[in-house]
């Protein structure tokens, strides 16, 4: 009897173990399977295996593990997620599919959670450079810059040749360091008006809330008889809170004009507010002097802006912008400005990258102010009907009706780690505007000026290039030049920098 049960016993268990490895062959073959057909992209009939062995077998680790690896290469991310959620719900203790969820979540941006459960893993086995590195561009991207330098720092001590790591901690020391900038900019128009200005920057970076920056400039302005000057120092604070995807500045100060002797309050505010993943929603305003004009300098002035706009910005490198720009005068004039424009992905070879795009514009002001350059009693005394009333836009441009469409490009060069080059082009393929003139009327038997428009049409131009040079881990050279062309007048732009990093 006993020997009948115990070859009963045995016949049991053999019968069981028998299952077990009948089902681990055939999760074998089954994943090997599904492994062939996912490489050959045949994700249709990959899925169609793995769906159905779930169905039988659910929960699986290895099953869940593809599952959700070839849900991704489908793009299929949402149910990829869910998978990932389900193996961490069934193995909570297993830190490779942590780890993989983590790649998972930072490839698609979501860098606050891909942290969380990196942080998790790097407790566990907190030796890996390639999770230490990943740690720190995460905390970078979420700007927790600190911690970024520390994770990259101890990264590279594990792997000192990785290109990336090494890039994103020298942005980061560099973020982190004290600085200041010296710049000199020279400018000369066709109005014409020339300016040259010595600027002293700095910044000190210490926490999310606390990253103070500073800016003091001298603008000289020469234009005809007029020698104008304009001093100025503004503070700023940036503060940025990763979880809720803001980011603001502050600043305030003032500007002082030796032409009348005034002193003027200045101050700005920016806000960028992270909407989704890909999508953000901008703000700024600003006060401050308004020097674009021979009549501005000569009778300085403020003028407030407000800027908001929509930004897009996908995975694959497309850019896209949408905002309005309002600037209010101080004789309740105002000039709105809306605007869009769109940049294509990168395209790179050798130690070129390149994009293109398109923008478009249109601007229009409340009232006019365009007018005579002379008195009605100077134009009647020398007055010649064949000629052509010169007339100025004082004390401000304002635009009637003008829009423009053009074609962007920029061009990337960088022969090496140190030095890089940046050149664009933003060319006005058919921009239109009511463009003023100005004649004599009577007007109840008196002369007087009036003012009209024709539609005429303009080529817009900005052409530039910037040169960056990095002589050292602590000093960094800025050169640029930029063409600018518009309706009113162009410009020639140069500048050069010196940043130093203590």
């Amino acid at each position: 009897m006993k020997l009948f049960f115990k070859i009963v016993v045995i016949t049991a268990l053999w019968a069981v173990a028998s299952r077990g490895m009948a089902q681990n062959s055939l999760l074998v073959k089954t994943l090997d399977s599904a492994k062939v057909l996912r490489n050959e992209r045949n994700f249709k009939q990959a899925i169609g295996l793995l769906e159905a062995f779930d169905a039988r077998y659910s929960d699986n680790y290895w099953l869940l593990q593809l599952y959700a690896e070839t849900l991704f290469w489908m793009k299929e991310y949402d149910k990829a997620d869910k998978v990932y959620r389900r193996a961490i719900r069934v193995y909570p203790d297993n830190y490779e599919i942590k780890y993989e969820y983590a790649l998972f979540l930072y490839d698609r941006g979501h860098y606050q959670s891909a942290r969380e459960l990196l942080l998790l893993y790097n407790q566990k086995y907190p030796n890996i450079g390639e999770v230490q590195s990943l740690l720190g561009i995460t905390s970078y991207y979420l700007g927790d810059f600190k911690e970024a330098g520390f994770y990259l720092e101890s990264s590279l001590k594990k792997n000192p040749n990785n290109k990336t790591t090494k890039q994103i901690y020298t942005e980061v020391s560099h973020i982190v360091k004290p600085w200041l900038k010296g710049d000199f900019l020279f400018t000369k128009d066709s109005q014409p008006m020339s300016q040259w200005m010595p600027a002293l920057s700095g910044g000190w970076y210490q926490s999310h809330f606390l990253n103070l920056s500073f800016n003091a400039t001298y603008q000289n302005f020469l234009a005809n008889s007029i020698n104008s000057g304009l001093s100025g120092f503004i503070i700023k604070n940036s503060l940025i809170i990763p979880k809720a995807g803001f980011k603001a500045t502050i600043g305030a100060g003032g500007f002082y004009s030796f032409i009348d002797s005034t002193l003027n309050f200045v101050w700005s505010l920016k806000l960028d507010q992270r909407l989704t993943k890909n999508l953000h929603l901008k703000a700024d305003a600003e006060r401050s002097p308004y020097t674009y004009t021979i009549a501005s300098i000569a009778n300085p002035f403020l003028s407030n802006k407000y800027n908001a706009s929509l930004s897009y910005e996908t995975k694959e490198g497309w850019n896209a912008n949408l905002g309005y720009l309002s600037e209010y005068f101080p004789d309740t004039n105002h000039v709105q400005t809306a605007f869009a424009w769109v940049l294509s992905p990168t395209f790179k070879f050798s130690v070129f990258s390149v994009n293109v795009g398109y923008a478009f514009n249109y601007s229009n002001a409340k009232e006019n102010r365009y007018v005579s350059e002379q008195s009605l009693d100077d134009i009647l005394t020398d007055y010649d009907s064949t000629k052509q009333i010169t007339g100025v836009y004082n004390p401000y441009f304002t635009p009637n009706q003008q829009f423009s469409n053009s074609l962007l490009a920029n061009v990337f060069i960088v022969p090496s780690s140190n030095i890089n080059v940046k050149l664009h082009a933003s060319v006005g393929i058919f921009s239109r505007t009511m463009n003023p003139y100005l004649y004599l009327d009577k007007k109840q038997g008196r002369t007087v000026i009036k003012r009209d428009f024709y539609q005429d049409s303009f080529l817009p131009l900005d052409l530039g290039i910037n040169f960056n040079y990095n002589m050292s881990n602590k000093m960094k050279l800025f050169v640029s030049y930029q063409y600018l062309q518009t309706f009113y007048y162009n410009t020639n732009n140069f500048n050069v920098g010196l940043k130093l990093y203590f």
